[in-house]
């Protein structure tokens, strides 16, 4: 089975105990992923790490360490959040066939995001994301060990992408709009929004949510993003020459 392309990356978040980042680490060499970012990893890191990363220390010793999701996120085009927990929030939630597929035909730059062990992701990271994967256990025992669930999704993909045919011609097509761009356009409308007084009425802290939810799931190329930054920088500087 060949492995999956090379922009599908792996995002370890608040990850507690050092022997499962050389556990991934291993899995990604059998899956052939080359790209690892460590979100505020254990300060334990010890040999435990070394010894489950049986012939992928290569990675271990060069993947990317971030202070927070959001910069981990930024230089990527899509991020799917892998947890069990149901959310209150507005966010598509996939089976990993379903979200292999997408991953397979994307352009750009993707990750798959996991949580710490004992309490996954907050409902604030998985909203920093596209969409959730939820991998389907039994009732009676749903929860997964970090290296468990990295390996179903890895494989899926794996599996998507072997089954993708390479298109005869690359059909010319706008780069997505990345994690950095569309923070920086939500911030703008929320700054334009809040100037024209439209929360006044409006709870603002969920009507936020729900607006950058919105955003995330728009599939924005970079010249959607540009246009409509463009378009929010005119509706604020409007509002700031009333006052």
């Amino acid at each position: 089975m060949p492995a999956p392309c090379a922009p599908v990356e792996i995002v370890l978040v608040d990850t507690r105990h050092a022997g499962n980042i050389g556990a991934v680490c291993r899995l990604m060499k059998n899956f052939g992923l080359r790209r690892l970012t460590l979100v505020n990893p254990t300060p334990r890191a010890h040999l435990e790490a070394v010894r489950m990363a049986q012939g992928a220390l290569d990675l271990l010793e060069t993947c990317a360490v971030a202070g927070t999701l959001e910069e981990a996120l930024a230089p990527l085009e899509a991020a799917y959040a892998v947890t069990r927990h149901p959310r209150t929030i507005r966010k598509e939630i996939l089976t990993p066939e379903t979200a292999a597929g997408r991953i397979a035909t994307a352009q750009g730059r993707v990750g798959l995001v996991f949580g710490s062990e004992k309490w996954g992701l907050s409902t604030e990271q998985v909203r920093q994301c596209d969409a959730s994967i939820a991998i389907p256990t039994c009732g009676e025992n749903p929860s997964l060990n970090l290296a468990q669930a990295a390996a179903v999704v890895m494989y899926h993909a794996a599996r998507a992408h072997a089954s993708i045919e390479p298109p005869r011609k690359k059909a010319r097509r706008r780069p997505a709009a990345g994690a950095a761009q569309r923070r920086a356009l939500f911030q703008l409308m929320a700054e334009a929004l809040e100037g024209a007084g439209y929360f006044v009425k409006q709870g603002s802290r969920r009507t936020l949510a729900d607006m950058e939810d919105i955003f995330n799931r728009a599939s924005l190329d970079t010249r959607d993003a540009a246009l409509l930054a463009g378009m929010f920088r005119v509706l604020r500087r409007a509002v700031n020459k009333r006052k």
